[in-house]
C-alpha cells in the first residue's frame, strides 16, 4: 500500500494513546465533552426525534448508547442519531479556516464502537484524535475547492468518521485503508438547503448523522473483509479531485508533516447557536449593545460589512429554525433581543417574533473590501463590521476580526464549562450532571464507557 490514503491508514492503525501529548489529550477531552453537551440538548428536537424513531425501527437493541434517550442500539444506528444531535443546534465544534464540523461525525462514530467493544476512555481518545487528523487533512486538501457546489462536512468528515471507527475497532493498516476506500464511495452532500426557507432539517443529517453512520458502517464492513480502492483520496477519480470543482486540490496536504503534530490541536467551538460564520457579527452586535445601551427600537439602520463567504445566498424570509440560524440578517436581528448562547431561544415561534421581523427591513449587508481580501487569501470568512445608525443621529460601529471561539480568540475554560453545563443540564441534572462532567473530564481514567452511557440515558 502506497500513496496518501495508505499513509493515513498506517498512521491511524499505529497511533497509540501513549503517543498523545498531554495538551492533545486535554483538547480531545474538550472536543468529546462539547459534542456530548450539544447532543444532550438536541436529543428531543424534532429532527433528532425523527432520526431516533427511524434508528429504533430499523436497528433494534444493541450495545451503543443513544445519548439523551433510553435506547441502546447497534453502533451504526446509535452513531446516526448521536451525530444528528451533535449537529442539531448549530453549536458543535468547527474550523473556521477549513469549513469543517469534525466532531459531529467523529465523536459519535468513535464512541459507538468503543462502547460496543467495551473499550476504555483512552481508546476513545485515541480514536477521536485519529478521526480529527484524517478529517482535517482531507479538508486541507480540498480547502476552498468544494464550496459552493457541495456540502463539505458530509464529504470530508465522513473520512474522519471512518478513521475514528477503524481506530476504535483496532483495524490494521490494510483494513483501515479499506474502510477509507469504502466510505469514500458514500460521500456526498448538497447545499440546496441554504436556499430552502422551510425543509432544511436535512443539514442535521448531512453534517453529523450521515457521515457518522457511514464511517461506522464502512469500518465494520472492512473488518469483515470488504475492500475499497487504496487510492480513494488521492486517485484520479478519488474523493479529493472528484469534489474539488471550485479550485485545484492540494493532494500533498493529506500527508504533509504527518506525525509531527496533531490536527485536533486547532480545535475550536461555537459559543452561539447560529451559523459559525456569523459569530463575529453576533460578537459585534452584542458588544455595541453592552457598551452603549442601545435600544433596538432606536436603530434606523444596521449595516453589516462582510465577505462573500457569509453574505446571504437568498433574500427569502426564513420559515424554520434551521433557515433562521443560517440567515445573516435574521441572526443579527435576533442578537439584538435574544441571548444566542442559549439554543433554547430558537423555538418554532422565533421566526415570527414581531421584534425581529420588524427589524429585518432595516438590516443591510454589503461586501467589505478588506474583509473580502482576507477571505480570498485565507479562506477564513474574515470577520464582520457592524454599524448602527440611530434615530438620535449617532452612528456606532464595531469590527470583529476573530470571533469568540476561534483559535485567535478562544473560549475560556470557564466559558466552555458553562456551555456544557447549560446544554447538558437541560437533559441531565443535579448529581448526575456533576458525575457526568467529572467522568468526561477524567476520560483517560475510565476503564470503559458504561458508566458514562448510563448517566446519559434519559428514561421516557
Amino acid at each position: 500500500m502506497t500513496g496518501e490514503t495508505a499513509a493515513l491508514a498506517r498512521f491511524t492503525s499505529a497511533l497509540a494513546f501513549t503517543d498523545l501529548p498531554d495538551d492533545v489529550v486535554a483538547t480531545a477531552k474538550l472536543a468529546i465533552r462539547d459534542a456530548v453537551g450539544v447532543a444532550l440538548f438536541a436529543a428531543r428536537l424534532e429532527w433528532s426525534e425523527i432520526a431516533a424513531a427511524h434508528a429504533v425501527a430499523t436497528s433494534g437493541a444493541g450495545p451503543a448508547t443513544v445519548w439523551g434517550r433510553a435506547e441502546s442500539l447497534a453502533p451504526p444506528a446509535a452513531a446516526l442519531v448521536n451525530g444528528c444531535c451533535v449537529h442539531g443546534v448549530e453549536m458543535d465544534d468547527r474550523s473556521a479556516e477549513l469549513d469543517l464540523h469534525a466532531g459531529a461525525a467523529v465523536v459519535p462514530a468513535a464512541w459507538a464502537l468503543v462502547e460496543a467493544r467495551g473499550g476504555s476512555g483512552q481508546d476513545l481518545l485515541r480514536a477521536v484524535v485519529a478521526g480529527y487528523e484524517v478529517a482535517y487533512r482531507v479538508a486541507r486538501a480540498t480547502k476552498g475547492a468544494i464550496t459552493p457546489r457541495f456540502y463539505g462536512d458530509s464529504i470530508r468528515t465522513i473520512c474522519g468518521a471512518a478513521a475514528a471507527a477503524a481506530a476504535a475497532l483496532g483495524l490494521d493498516a490494510e483494513r483501515t485503508g479499506h474502510a477509507l476506500g469504502v466510505v469514500g464511495s458514500m460521500a456526498g452532500g448538497l447545499l440546496e438547503y441554504r436556499l430552502d426557507a422551510h425543509a432544511t432539517m436535512v443539514k442535521r443529517l448531512q453534517g453529523g448523522g450521515w457521515p457518522a453512520f457511514c464511517g461506522v458502517t464502512a469500518a465494520m464492513l472492512a473488518a469483515r473483509g470488504l475492500t475499497g480502492p487504496a487510492t480513494v483520496l488521492e486517485g484520479r477519480h478519488g474523493l479529493v479531485r472528484a469534489f474539488a470543482t471550485e479550485a485545484s486540490p492540494d493532494v500533498g496536504a493529506l500527508t504533509a508533516a504527518l506525525g509531527t503534530g496533531f490536527e485536533i490541536s486547532a480545535w475550536e467551538t461555537k459559543p452561539y447557536a447560529a451559523r459559525g460564520g456569523y459569530n463575529s457579527t453576533i460578537d459585534a452586535v452584542t458588544a455595541l449593545l453592552r457598551e452603549h445601551g442601545v435600544d433596538p427600537a432606536a436603530v434606523d439602520r444596521m449595516v453589516i460589512g462582510c465577505s462573500t463567504k457569509i453574505a446571504p445566498a437568498t433574500h427569502t424570509a426564513p420559515r424554520s429554525v434551521m433557515a433562521a440560524q443560517y440567515d445573516l440578517r435574521f441572526v443579527a436581528a435576533a442578537a439584538m433581543f435574544l441571548d444566542l448562547r442559549d439554543p433554547g431561544v430558537w423555538s418554532a415561534e422565533v421566526v415570527d417574533d414581531p421584534r425581529i421581523v420588524a427589524l429585518l427591513p432595516r438590516i443591510h449587508v454589503e461586501i467589505d473590501p478588506e474583509i473580502e481580501r482576507i477571505y480570498r487569501t485565507t479562506n477564513d470568512h474574515g470577520g464582520a463590521r457592524v454599524r448602527l445608525d440611530l434615530s438620535d443621529g449617532r452612528s456606532l460601529q464595531r469590527q470583529v476580526r476573530h470571533a469568540t471561539g476561534t483559535p485567535d480568540n478562544p473560549m475560556s475554560p470557564e466559558e466552555l464549562g458553562g456551555k456544557f453545563a447549560l446544554l447538558a443540564g437541560r437533559a441531565v441534572r443535579g448529581e448526575r450532571l456533576a458525575e457526568l462532567t467529572e467522568r468526561l473530564d477524567a476520560l483517560e481514567k475510565q476503564p470503559d464507557l458504561g458508566a458514562l452511557g448510563r448517566l446519559m440515558k434519559i428514561m421516557v
